[in-house]
């Protein structure tokens, strides 16, 4: 099912991380309920090379993108299927290297990998899944 992402009525909730919502509720609880907040994002020093921060800078762009982007409702069902799944796409395109790399051996990664991918084709709940994938990448290691 394709998301609406009509301007006509946005929910800008998925845009608010916890901070915000902290804030919020301070300003809410300290009678400053109609004040309006603004709120900045920095870092005094770029923390593990910079990944971090770019990658949350590009989780927040894909998210925000529709809502500048679209002024009025889509009526492209490519577009708006194209739309649904790109935070899919986005989340495996940085998932699977990281797969790869995590285990210290390629072998064991792509083990538990197949494991995984197995296991979630039959419907397996999510953690006997992760339990069986991390198992079999345990038990490879002993043997490589």
């Amino acid at each position: 099912m394709a998301q609406n992402l009509s301007n006509d009525h946005i929910n800008l909730t998925m845009l608010t991380d916890f901070y915000e919502i902290t804030m919020a509720n301070g300003y809410f609880t300290n009678g400053f309920k109609d004040t309006i907040g603004y709120f900045d994002m920095f870092f005094r020093r770029v923390p593990d090379g910079g990944g971090f921060a770019i990658m949350a800078g590009v989780a927040y762009l894909i998210r925000v993108v529709p809502f500048t982007v679209f002024r009025k409702k889509i009526q492209n069902h490519f577009l708006q299927s194209f739309l649904y799944y790109i935070p899919y796409a986005v989340l495996s395109a940085m998932t699977i290297p990281a797969i790869f790399y995590s285990t210290g051996n390629v072998i064991t990664a792509a083990v538990g990998t197949v494991v995984a991918v197995l296991l979630a084709y039959w419907n397996l709940p999510l953690i006997v899944v992760a339990l069986a994938a991390s198992a079999a990448a345990l038990v490879t290691g002993f043997f490589v």
